[in-house]
């Protein structure tokens, strides 16, 4: 695998107001990568997918993270990213390259 070198790399963090509704990451223009990692605190999973993903256990869908579970993706837009958690007000850290 081709690996260009980052151009810059940025940091942030997010929580998710209300379980059960999906939200996006702020957008910051065109990236390459995004790393997101749990939050160590969070006691429910953080499910990460497009717009239908779910944190609720019966009827999951996306990718779960447990706490400071981390998963990483190529992307060209972090607002084609949905995530939801399981519990309100918990979240998660991400970095991101372009």
């Amino acid at each position: 695998m081709l690996r260009i070198p980052a151009i810059e790399l940025a940091t942030n963090r997010m929580i998710i107001a209300v379980a059960g509704t999906p939200e996006t990451i702020p957008t910051t223009g065109q990236i390459r990568e995004v790393m997101i990692c749990a939050l160590p605190k969070n006691l429910g999973i953080i499910s990460v997918g497009g717009p239908n993903v779910s944190a609720d256990l019966d009827t999951l869908i996306g990718m779960p993270l447990y706490s400071s579970d981390v998963f990483i993706v190529d992307v060209d837009k972090l607002d084609l990213i949905y995530i939801d958690a399981e519990v309100s007000g918990e979240g998660f850290t991400y970095l991101f390259i372009w």
